[in-house]
């Protein structure tokens, strides 16, 4: 079920592939949470059924990176960042693995996530203006990076 998840990820659903990741981890020796996790996102699924992706055409010329991590997520201390890029109000790509490092804090998650993700950012941002779609004077690159501060 999880690789299905997966395969439904790669054609269209990218809102799920963050647990659809966390789940691949877990396939292994799965837990009652996990199973309730796999029932939270089919039942997500069944919700979404109607609704449709629509792309904007007329705002390209603005590309937002939206990077964020979470600390600690794995069992061997390890977090899983997760980028967003958008082209105007579209999503045109999303990125979730997991981070090669343990991090002390959440803080230092977000930092390794902004070095390792922001060239998804940027690849999309060479694309377009290779296909001449954006113009170069007119080109703006909004990073947002969402930091929160955990009290430890």
């Amino acid at each position: 079920m999880v690789a299905k998840l997966l395969y439904l990820c790669k054609c269209g659903h990218q809102d799920i592939l963050m647990p659809a990741q966390f789940l691949c981890t877990r396939v292994q020796a799965p837990t009652k949470q996990d199973v309730t996790k796999l029932d939270r996102i089919l039942g997500y699924l069944k919700l979404m059924q109607s609704w449709s992706r629509s792309f904007d055409r007329s705002s390209f010329e603005r590309v937002r990176t939206y990077i964020d991590a979470s600390f600690a997520t794995y069992l061997d201390g390890k977090g899983q960042p997760a980028c967003v890029v958008m082209l105007g109000d579209t999503l045109v790509h999303k990125v979730c693995r997991k981070q090669k490092i343990v991090t002390k804090n959440s803080t230092e998650a977000e930092l390794v996530a902004l070095a390792d993700l922001l060239i998804e950012g940027e690849l999309v941002e060479e694309f377009m203006m290779d296909l001449g779609h954006l113009m170069d004077d007119d080109f703006v690159t909004d990073v947002n990076l969402i930091i929160r501060i955990t009290s430890l």
